[in-house]
């Protein structure tokens, strides 16, 4: 959920607000590989788990691209005027 909260935040055309999504998504991150370790160490890794950590982080990683295409279009749209 971190993720796309970045990713939300992303396509803001604020600094303040891309500032906090690059922030949500370095947490999202260590996170994400905190979760992974803590699963390995107490034996509990499943292959379905991996495959739902896999395509969790290919859709956070989408959606962080599509909300800095969108900020960024919107930051120079906004200055074109």
């Amino acid at each position: 959920m971190l993720g796309l909260g970045a990713a939300l935040l992303f396509a803001s055309a604020g600094y303040w607000g891309r500032l906090l999504g690059a922030i949500l998504f370095l947490c999202s991150i260590v996170l994400d590989g905190v979760a992974g370790e803590v699963a390995r160490l107490k034996m509990a890794e499943t292959r379905f788990g991996g495959m739902c950590d896999k395509l969790t982080d290919d859709l956070v990683n989408v959606a962080v691209c599509v909300g800095l295409l969108v900020g960024c279009y919107g930051r120079s749209h906004r200055d074109a005027y």
